[in-house]
């Protein structure tokens, strides 16, 4: 048989656990043992995920208890054709108009606009910004540029902005 790297924790979040058992005091070192010994975790996999969570743990620090942060989600709903499985509202390139990629585009820096006004209006700030779709490596790169740099025109947490822009 085929030994696990991850034990029993195929399927699951390991970081998860790990941060549980760090909050009621368990030492990375009992950690790491009782992943190995009670999950069949690789001790090298065991303890990485707990260096993962610690680090994790403190870039998460200054984010707790703040309730004037917010998470951002933008979606482009094109994608360079449309996939068979594929469930999200999105639009075929090669069926679909190119200019309506300018379109919206257009219509998404004046949204931004406006929301950043409201998120000025109620002293909220973003702190993380994902863009999804569909596919947002479709637009040109002038159109991201221009996208971008309107996110960057938000109101925007003090610490590091957590930016992902999927691509497929």
């Amino acid at each position: 048989m085929v030994k696990k790297p991850y034990g029993s924790l195929v399927g699951v979040r390991p970081g998860k656990l790990v941060d549980q058992m760090l909050s009621i005091g368990f030492t990375p070192r009992e950690i790491v043992h009782r992943l190995a010994l009670e999950r069949d975790v690789d001790p090298v996999r065991a303890r990485l995920v707990v260096d993962v969570a610690e680090i994790q743990n403190d870039l998460l620090a200054p984010l707790v208890g703040r309730h004037d942060l917010i998470s951002l989600y933008i979606g482009i709903p094109f994608c360079p054709s449309r996939c068979a499985y594929c469930s999200f509202p999105s639009h075929s390139l090669t069926q679909y108009r190119r200019a309506a990629r300018e379109e919206y585009c257009r219509g998404l820096e004046q949204e931004l606009w406006s929301v950043g006004q409201d998120l000025e209006q109620l002293g909220l700030k973003v702190c993380t910004c994902y863009i999804g779709g569909g596919t947002p490596t479709t637009l040109t790169a002038g159109q991201l540029e221009r996208l971008l740099a309107a996110v960057h025109r938000l109101p925007l947490w003090e610490g590091k902005l957590e930016l992902t822009i999927e691509a497929g």
